[in-house]
């Protein structure tokens, strides 16, 4: 896919510069957000809960999909395809399970259990099929077998994207003291939730835009349009939004946990 760029070795080593330096940034990030857990937990299993697994995984999947995808621009070479094919799997699948298990938390308080129940369902569908390339590639390494698979784990992405836009959106558009049912203080809960709602809002539109991306960069593979300024300028913008998708969940984390320690902190 990444072809293209072969033709021009300034645009080729601006993309493999830009996207190599996000996978560092990334790598110190994760590095970063795993001490944090381990400092702001009780106890490691407290740190390395699923949730929490969910994001220190997604980071090392965005870590390992930047650092595959320069590595890929650069030589062309199978076994970084695979390995950049790999981590963006990973990317999928963790960024679908993370966002549903926060998004989810609201649905369950806001929606009938019909429509959780759809919801969720459907979660179960795009999650496996978010690793169809990758098994794709088990298989067979022809182009046109291996496009499809990545536009139906495209289209489950986005469908995701849409249910969990709808739900922060909603949720901030409807929000009452009177909406949410739970044990304890309720305005307490509301802010908890309207900050799950505000980054997860931050979250969906990256992704959604990775997505746009991602969308006319096959539309410009599909013309044969040789515009390698534009094109390189897309290949940053999808993984630059791409990066910016786990900031926003791993800062969502961050600010849920000073939120509880606030919480605490007025009680004492």
């Amino acid at each position: 896919m990444d072809n293209i760029l072969q033709a021009d070795d300034f645009y080729k080593k601006i993309a493999v510069g830009t996207i190599g330096f996000l996978s560092s940034i990334s790598f110190i990030g994760t590095i970063a957000f795993c001490v944090m857990l381990l400092k702001t937990s009780k106890s490691r299993h407290h740190a390395f809960s699923y949730k929490n697994l969910l994001l220190v995984f997604l980071q090392i999947s965005v870590t390992g999909y930047l650092g595959g995808h320069a590595g890929y621009i650069w030589t062309l070479d199978k076994a970084t395809y695979v390995i950049q094919s790999f981590f963006a799997n990973s990317l999928f699948f963790c960024y679908i399970q993370a966002s549903w298990s926060r998004a989810s938390e609201i649905l369950a308080k806001t929606a009938t259990k019909l429509v959780y129940n759809c919801f969720r369902v459907f979660i179960v569908i795009a999650s496996l099929m978010s690793c169809a390339p990758i098994v794709t590639l088990i298989f067979t390494y022809e182009s046109d077998y291996i496009n499809t698979a990545v536009t139906a784990a495209g289209v489950c992405t986005f469908v995701s994207d849409l249910i969990f836009g709808f739900t922060y959106f909603s949720y901030l558009l409807n929000r009452t003291v009177e909406s949410v049912e739970v044990n304890g203080l309720e305005s307490d809960t509301v802010l908890l939730f309207g900050i799950i709602a505000r980054f997860g809002i931050a979250t969906t539109l990256s992704a959604f835009s990775s997505l746009i991306c991602a969308v006319i960069l096959m539309g410009i593979l599909s013309t044969r349009v040789n515009d390698i300024g534009m094109y390189t300028i897309l290949q940053i913008l999808q993984d630059l939004f791409l990066f910016f998708t786990v900031v926003s969940l791993a800062s969502m984390k961050v600010r849920l946990i000073r939120y509880k320690q606030e919480l605490q902190n007025s009680f004492s």
